[in-house]
């Protein structure tokens, strides 16, 4: 038994990379992620001010610390941490086409509920201490 296992151990760097991959891919597919990178997929520099480690959610999907958002003239910019980015590519969104749907509060955290108009309109929820500071840049 232990020279089965012993012999297939080879797998594990193998497949823990594919593995990895999938689930970013899947996860990407479920919340609409990848659905907003087919319109809003960026390769603009990212904005000089940035919050990192940004807890948030898109659709059904939660990203915990893995967000990073950032502001500009253009838009609302969304990327997660590099090592999560494998079918996440940068986000920036026109300010013109999101809206903010509710204000919500969950034990703790307060959160702003914004859609982003579109073929397919994807709810993105973002902490307000993130939100605020670009809060007049949306409609109601």
């Amino acid at each position: 038994m232990t020279r089965i296992l012993h012999d297939n151990t080879w797998l594990i760097p193998v497949a823990f990379p594919l593995v990895w991959l999938a689930a970013s891919a899947a996860v990407s597919m479920m919340g609409g992620w990848w659905a907003l990178s087919d319109r809003y997929a960026t390769s603009e520099p990212a904005p000089l001010s940035q919050k990192w480690m940004v807890s948030g959610a898109l659709g059904w999907t939660s990203y915990n610390n893995v967000l990073i958002v950032g502001q500009s003239e253009a838009g609302l910019r969304l990327s997660v941490f590099p090592l999560f980015r494998f079918c996440h590519p940068p986000l920036l969104i026109p300010w013109s086409e999101i809206r903010c749907i509710e204000r919500t509060q969950s034990l703790f955290i307060s959160s702003d509920v914004l859609e982003v108009t579109g073929d397919r309109a994807v709810r993105i929820r973002l902490p307000i201490s993130v939100t605020q500071a670009f809060e007049h840049r949306w409609a109601r």
